[in-house]
């Protein structure tokens, strides 16, 4: 791989509590489309919207804020835009939806791997309890929508989306160059998968450095079932210390 994450290895497991991510945030234009991936219960959407008023007085009202996920978030009214459905490489209406019922968590149009579903989360394993059927779309459309609704612009993209990271990735077409940073959680180890034919992590930094994104910052969550962290890049066009485009 080009890049040595350890060189991008943050002191903190929550990269919130590094200073560098609020740095990010504070880099981010006014009318920034941030969009959550992969919401479920808006725990992040929050912890932005919390950051971003405590560290940086600024108000969530200033940026558009897109929450995407299969499941209608408990805290919907705190997005600006709530897509119910998943975001991947195709708009479609009937896709499979593996469903891990003791840890929604791990749900994925990917199937689990044998591996993640015979390990356990509050003393149960996480098998597929059921395979629902729904809706998947392109980031593309998405985002052609809101900015025709919006003065907005792409900004911030954070993807939680258990295996489709290239997927999804692939499906912000012309727009994912001029996100200013991409956020995502992946796997660590190809030998550990957590999904069948999930995305791997040198396919994801390669990808993105062939559109001009490099790592800035990164994790690994000790307490995951299998070999997992997160890592944030930032688009090399983008200068984070004058805030605006090289």
């Amino acid at each position: 791989m080009k890049y040595n994450l350890d060189d991008v290895l943050s002191d903190n497991e929550d990269l919130w509590q590094d200073p560098l991510k609020t740095q990010i945030f504070s880099s981010l234009p006014f009318n920034s489309i941030i969009i959550d991936g992969g919401c479920r219960d808006g725990d992040w959407i929050h912890a932005v919207t919390y950051y971003l008023k405590l560290n940086l007085n600024i108000e969530k009202e200033e940026f558009i804020l897109v929450g995407i996920d299969p499941i209608l978030s408990p805290s919907i009214d705190r997005y600006n835009f709530f897509i119910k459905g998943a975001i991947s490489n195709k708009n479609e209406k009937q896709v499979n939806f593996f469903i891990v019922e003791n840890e929604p968590g791990c749900n994925s149009l990917k199937r689990p791997s044998n591996q993640l579903q015979e390990s356990k989360y509050e003393n149960k394993k996480r098998k597929i309890s059921k395979v629902e059927k729904i809706k998947t779309y392109r980031l593309d459309k998405i985002i052609s929508s809101i900015i025709n609704k919006t003065e907005g612009f792409p900004g911030y993209l954070k993807l939680d989306v258990q295996g489709l990271e290239l997927e999804c990735l692939e499906g912000a077409g012309k727009f994912l160059k001029e996100f200013m940073f991409i956020e995502t959680e992946i796997g660590l180890d190809k030998n550990k998968k957590f999904y069948e034919q999930g995305s791997e992590l040198d396919e994801v930094v390669e990808m993105l450095d062939n559109k001009n994104f490099e790592p800035i910052l990164f994790t690994e969550y000790t307490n995951s079932p299998l070999p997992e962290g997160e890592i944030i890049f930032k688009n090399k066009n983008w200068n984070l210390d004058n805030k605006k485009w090289i």
